[in-house]
């Protein structure tokens, strides 16, 4: 349950983000009392005398601002962060450490035959080796041989490039 405090700060920082907003002053305080739970409600009601709808536009703009301001001063249970039951916390690393571990398990307990052939037997998958690009000691890409060595650049390629005859003209080029 969010605090006066809280709820005004968030609405103030919405407002921040879209300064060009064009709202009136009344619509903001209408439109940030609206959005309260209906208990802080009843509190800035309490607080106003009766009912904020009563009081002036400066009138209810200042009381909620001291109202937000006072309720910040103030330590409640609803401050400190509740944990709920069931629900556990964990951060991206340890997330990640999780899947890595259950991708690994469900590996491991992949049965796979090889066979003499070029293709591959996974139980309902088939895998043509020479079509497959993964796994692969060294690979050309875009001109470059992409190795565990490193990149470096395709022979074959500068090879072609050199045997070409010069430019002769800007449209050649």
């Amino acid at each position: 349950m969010e605090s006066l405090y809280e709820a005004w700060e968030r609405y103030k920082d919405l407002l921040r983000k879209c300064p060009h907003h064009g709202l009136p002053v009344w619509m903001q305080v209408q439109t940030f009392y609206n959005g309260l739970l209906p208990n802080t409600q009843a509190m800035v009601d309490a607080a106003s005398g009766g009912a904020i709808n009563n009081k002036t536009l400066e009138e209810a703009y200042d009381l909620i601002k001291v109202m937000a301001s006072n309720n910040y001063m103030k330590a409640s249970d609803r401050s400190f962060p509740r944990k709920s039951v069931g629900v556990h916390e964990v951060d991206g690393f340890t997330a990640l450490s999780a899947q890595l571990a259950s991708i690994q398990k469900q590996l491991g307990s992949l049965n796979v035959n090889a066979i003499n052939s070029p293709t591959l037997i996974c139980t309902n998958l088939v895998l043509n080796w020479e079509k497959c690009h993964f796994m692969v000691p060294d690979g050309i890409v875009l001109g470059h041989r992409i190795s565990a060595n490193g990149i470096g650049v395709d022979r074959a390629k500068i090879e072609v490039i050199e045997k070409l005859p010069p430019p002769t003209s800007v449209k050649t080029i």
